[in-house]
């Protein structure tokens, strides 16, 4: 009777360690993915490969005078994935980027001085030297810096993110498979000590 009772104690801690242990490997690989990712990515922004999310920013406020002074404004003297428009004062479109539906959207929001879009990104105010506004629509992202990686992936974070999840996904679906293998060999081998014992019985 004691025997048995030595058994069951046994094997209650068995399955308990057993359970610690694939939480336990659960959450290294959440962690471990983490890790990894981060440094790929710090090691990507190190060597600037991905622009910092206020990048579009910097690159107005360096540009601010050309924008001013320049005779034409041209998609060149942009940040990448911006859009710009050049009005009159009068509010009168010249040229630009800026699709036809926005462009009194972008209009009213420099009367108003309002900088936030909805959604769309943040916009910039340029009045040029020659009775002319430049408005510039840009975005607030991570941006990778080669043009065809930029078509593919427009936010690096979010793909970061997606990334990440996809992995722990995998690294999931390796650890329950390979849990759930042994704890059918476990079972296996009690049923098989079960039914050794039962024909004892019998």
């Amino acid at each position: 009777m004691e025997m048995r009772r030595k058994r069951k104690v046994m094997g209650k801690r068995t399955i308990a360690n057993v359970f610690l242990r694939y939480v336990c490997l659960l959450a290294g690989g959440a962690l471990l993915w983490l890790l990894v990712l981060s440094g790929v990515f710090l090691a990507l922004v190190e060597a600037g490969e991905i622009l910092p999310a206020n990048y579009a920013e910097l690159w107005l406020n360096e540009a601010a005078e050309e924008l001013k002074e320049a005779p034409e404004i041209t998609e060149e003297m942009m940040p990448p994935r911006s859009v710009f428009g050049v009005f009159r004062r009068d509010g009168s479109w010249l040229y630009g980027t800026i699709p036809g539906e926005e462009r009194k959207t972008a209009w009213e929001h420099y009367e108003k001085s309002m900088i936030y879009t909805q959604g769309q990104g943040y916009y910039r105010f340029v009045e040029r030297d020659f009775g002319e506004v430049c408005i510039v629509n840009y975005e607030i992202a991570m941006l990778c810096r080669n043009a065809f990686l930029r078509t593919w992936l427009p936010r690096v974070d979010v793909f970061l993110v997606i990334l990440y999840a996809v992995l722990f996904l995998l690294h999931t679906a390796v650890v329950s498979r390979s849990f759930g293998r042994y704890m059918r060999n476990k079972l296996s081998l009690l049923n098989e000590t079960a039914d050794e014992i039962r024909n004892r019985i019998m």
